[in-house]
């Protein structure tokens, strides 16, 4: 995979690569956006069920507050309390009552029934007097009542209210209910004895409770104080379908924060919780998940179109920035190709100077020294080729002519010294000019050559030529380009001679400077003029046979070998004073040049 992965276009890598990145960084931010909406929502939600809750139990505890109130109006009547202190026998007979006593009671009685979330009112008192008020239910037999653990209770708060909640068929208080009752219980004290005479039960139906609550999938549910459910207030068919007798309970819950995720029943809700202060029960608030994240659920496709969205986008501008990067890289390949196959001279051009940018600058100047380097060796080639011609053309029978002139020499030895020491001079010259068709020469064959040209051509002039060769012994094993000197060295004698009286005089000196060779040619001859000087350093001179010729054909082949260069040769010249030519060669180069071009 790898592999083919890297066989690709680099507009392809950079296309995939790129894309796959933003592909994961798009997922991951929508992925986190719909985290966090989820969680807002579950807030928000969460949020409104608290606000709920409360609402049911403040109406909880406004009812109860109505109900204590109206319990006390009644417990503080003056006609009820004289009713308890009457015996029963005065109860029985009904001497002890009065019209105004009994009016006054069912005035306060009648207070309390007169509620619609009243469902159940029942006094028992010892001596006999009872009430009983009911919608659905008829009274407990006394014996069963007291003997109840909250019969107890009430007793234990000596006038206080006791409240307590009963699911449907589990109360003492009110018989078989028909559904789940919130109920009060309260000992009935005879104020001035301070003693317990009888109890007062009032119940309040849950129905009337949960009628103030919206109904919808969010489920309200009454616990007691151990998390078993007494009441509920759902339209949800999942939590109707729950069995309330077997007792489900959410004591694990109570303790948990709200908005809370709990499972019941095998499905997940969205739980809250109020406590009731007075009875010690909970408002249970559940709300479906599914039902929660609805909401979120809805944002789904839009969040799904704005990933599409995004991933187009990102395709698009994945391929416009390869393209960026690739197209200038494509057409630096296609431009090495035509190098390849021999074209230096198709330039490169790129608007922007970024990275890429510069390597086409730097490939521009690498043609451009690739083209200068070429044409050098071209036209080195065309020479050393030409080079061969004559030297085959000069060399035809060379060995006919050297015992020619060896033969010469020896029969002028016999009558003439000086004509003999012209003759050896001569072949010594020739076998240093041909060199074997060599290009290059070493310093003592090149210092040698030089002398003997010098000592012919003083045998010509006599007096009016002197000449002086001084050459550093460490260089004379130095390989250079032959010659390099002879040229000038012919120069001076031929040109410098014209117009001077004065006797010729020929310096040739050779030094090392840093590993670097410096020879320098003087004469005091009759110089040069400084136009025709410039013409001959340009190559505008005409003519093949004079100082323009020689010092062309030395300082093109100086150029081929070490590269163009100022200092490689400099000439001054002074009218009527001489000429000063010197030749630097650096230590490195030249040799090679030659060698790759032959082909060692």
């Amino acid at each position: 995979m790898k592999k083919r992965f890297m066989n690709l276009s680099l507009r392809n890598k950079i296309t995939v690569l790129n894309f796959f990145i933003i592909f994961l960084v798009t997922i991951l931010l929508t992925a986190n956006f719909y985290h966090i909406y989820k969680e807002n929502v579950i807030h928000e939600i969460g949020s409104f069920q608290v606000k709920n809750a409360s609402f049911v139990r403040n109406n909880i505890d406004l009812l109860e507050t109505n109900v204590e109130a109206l319990s006390t109006n009644l417990f503080l009547n003056q006609s009820f309390q004289n009713m308890l202190r009457l015996s029963p026998k005065q109860v029985a007979d009904g001497a002890g009552l009065n019209e105004n006593m009994e009016e006054s009671i069912n005035l306060a009685i009648n207070t309390l029934v007169s509620n619609d979330y009243i469902s159940y009112i029942a006094i028992y008192t010892k001596n006999g007097f009872s009430f009983y008020y009911s919608k659905y239910n008829k009274p407990n037999a006394l014996s069963r009542i007291r003997g109840s653990a909250d019969y107890q209770k009430m007793l234990s708060r000596i006038g206080e209210p006791y409240w307590t909640t009963y699911s449907e068929g589990s109360g003492y208080f009110a018989g078989d209910q028909s559904g789940p009752k919130l109920t009060m219980l309260r000992s009935l004290l005879d104020l001035n004895r301070y003693t317990v005479q009888g109890f007062l039960v009032i119940c309040i139906d849950w129905n009337t409770v949960w009628s103030y609550v919206p109904h919808d999938e969010n489920a309200y549910i009454l616990t007691d104080g151990a998390g078993r459910i007494l009441s509920m207030n759902t339209d949800y068919e999942p939590l109707k379908r729950l069995d309330l007798k077997k007792n489900v309970s959410f004591a694990d819950y109570l303790s948990l924060p709200d908005k809370t995720v709990v499972p019941v029943d095998g499905e997940e809700y969205l739980y809250t919780g109020s406590k009731v202060f007075t009875d010690n029960s909970n408002v249970v608030s559940l709300m479906p998940m599914k039902t929660v994240m609805s909401a979120a659920t809805d944002k789904a496709p839009s969040l799904l179109l704005s990933l599409l969205v995004c991933l187009a986008f990102s395709f698009i501008a994945t391929l416009f920035t390869s393209s960026l990067v690739s197209k200038p890289l494509k057409k630096l390949v296609l431009a090495i190709r035509a190098v390849k196959k021999g074209d230096f001279v198709n330039k490169l051009h790129f608007v922007y100077h970024d990275e890429i940018g510069v390597l086409g600058e730097e490939y521009n100047k690498m043609t451009t020294e690739l083209n200068r380097l070429f044409n050098r060796v071209l036209q080195l080639e065309i020479r050393n080729r030409e080079s061969e011609i004559k030297t085959l053309q000069a060399q035809i029978n060379p060995h006919f002519l050297y015992n020619t002139l060896d033969s010469i020499y020896i029969r002028a030895l016999k009558f003439d010294r000086d004509t003999a020491d012209m003759i050896y001079t001569l072949s010594r010259l020739m076998r240093l000019t041909l060199n074997r068709g060599s290009e290059w020469s070493r310093v003592e064959d090149e210092k040698e050559l030089v002398g003997s040209y010098l000592a012919l051509q003083k045998v010509r002039f006599k007096d009016r030529l002197q000449y002086q060769i001084e050459i550093d012994p460490e260089m004379l094993r130095r390989k250079i380009p032959k010659l390099i000197l002879q040229p000038f060295v012919e120069n001076a004698i031929v040109h410098g001679l014209d117009s001077i009286q004065r006797p010729l005089a020929v310096r040739v000196t050779g030094e090392l400077r840093g590993g670097a060779i410096r020879f320098t040619v003087r004469d005091n001859g009759c110089g040069i003029d400084p136009g025709r000087l410039g013409r001959i350093l340009r190559g505008d001179e005409p003519g093949k046979e004079g100082h323009g010729f020689a010092i062309r054909n030395v300082k093109e082949r100086l150029e081929l070998y070490y590269g163009k260069s100022d200092v490689l040769l400099h000439i001054t010249s002074c009218l009527g004073q001489g000429t000063a030519v010197s030749i630097n060669l650096p230590e490195r180069g030249g040799e090679n040049v030659s060698a790759f071009n032959s082909g060692r």
